[in-house]
């Protein structure tokens, strides 16, 4: 389509992600991804799943490194003799459990902003069923809608404890580009 265009050009695509695998190292429990729903934000048609790697540093404390980043972290977290000082940016934070409506986390410089951007918010938290095939329908769980807001853009993530990510939406204001992602099936790891 022609930059510019004014057309809206609407793709419904099927986005998978893949736990690789697991490992430890010291307290940090690494996981690696294949795909994860931000790989779709600005979507064109044949682009693969990026890398990522999820990194718990502490019970409930989850960043998520990407693409380029998460090659040169994997790298480091496999050398024995690195020490890992600076080994995560604040930026990469992801999830900061327990989750609780108002809670906010994220980047230090950012998490005093009282206009509460370039940060993770906790809006709110309800019970749900899920129309998961792998999950149960009849089961109810608590799902948590966080945003992160950008001057130019939004990203809202509703996360269920034990299964993940539910919904992704990513929405660019200038240059207009949406994402509305929905959990359609769910494989339990080992």
């Amino acid at each position: 389509m022609p930059t510019n265009s004014g057309q809206v050009k609407q793709t419904p695509i099927t986005w998978k992600m893949e736990v690789i695998d697991t490992f430890e190292r010291g307290p940090l429990k690494i996981a690696i991804l294949k795909g994860y729903p931000a790989d779709v934000a600005w979507y064109s048609e044949g682009k693969e799943r990026g890398d990522h790697l999820i990194i718990e540093v502490s019970p409930g404390k989850f960043y998520l490194v990407s693409d380029e980043r998460a090659r040169l972290v994997l790298q480091r977290l496999t050398d024995e003799a690195d020490v890992l000082v600076n080994l995560l940016e604040d930026l990469e934070l992801l999830l900061d459990l327990p989750l609780i409506p108002g809670k906010a986390f994220g980047p230090s410089e950012q998490i005093t902003r009282l206009d509460g951007g370039y940060r993770w918010n906790v809006e709110t938290s309800e019970q749900v069923g899920l129309e998961v095939q792998g999950i149960s329908s009849r089961e109810s769980h608590t799902q948590y809608h966080l945003t992160f807001r950008t001057a130019p853009d939004i990203m809202n993530i509703y996360f269920v404890p034990g299964i993940g990510i539910t919904r992704y939406q990513y929405q660019h204001n200038g240059a207009i580009a949406e994402t509305d992602l929905k959990l359609i099936e769910y494989y339990p790891g080992n």
